[in-house]
């Protein structure tokens, strides 16, 4: 895929907020299929409120499908500051949910779309670094410590890294 529609779209619609962008998921593994969408994981420097959200959400989603992909009704594209997601990684939630997913072996069901899940699938998955930043290193490195100090098991797609818990 040519990803300069899409770096061209976080240009225009974070101008200077954007702290970092990429691609993950299936695509980003290279095994994208006739269904796949474009998982985009965007990191700003400030908040994003509910309308602004919408409205990027929905021109990306049309630009996905000018794109021949199939883009995700409920979540076209991932809007994080950079503080919520350090919040998330630092902050009990997230904790409480691996530790229950260790000891269950099974992440709880309700958990599996969450904000917090899926700040750490996004951070440690395969991905195609349209913008990077320190602030996406930091944020990487705080995803990989969680990862490893609750011994997530670390394979979401065949050939990437990231997180893959069976729900419940």
């Amino acid at each position: 895929m040519n990803h300069e529609p899409v770096t061209a779209f976080l240009e225009q619609h974070f101008a200077e907020t954007l702290e970092a962008g990429f691609i993950y998921g299936s695509l980003a593994a290279g095994h994208a299929g006739p269904t796949s969408d474009v998982d985009c994981f965007v990191i700003t420097g400030d908040d994003f409120d509910i309308a602004q959200r919408c409205q990027v959400g929905m021109a990306f989603a049309d630009l996905q499908r000018q794109l021949g992909f199939t883009p995700d009704k409920n979540y076209p594209i991932e809007i994080f500051s950079a503080g919520a997601c350090r919040s998330i990684l630092q902050g009990g939630e997230l904790n409480r949910v691996l530790e229950a997913a260790g000891r269950a072996g099974a992440l709880e069901r309700s958990m599996d779309e969450s904000d917090e899940v899926e700040v750490l699938r996004a951070l440690i998955d395969r991905r195609l670094v349209l913008r990077c930043s320190p602030v996406l290193d930091e944020l990487t490195s705080l995803a990989q410590e969680l990862g490893r100090r609750h011994s997530v098991e670390l394979l979401c797609v065949p050939g990437t890294v990231g997180v893959s818990l069976p729900t419940r």
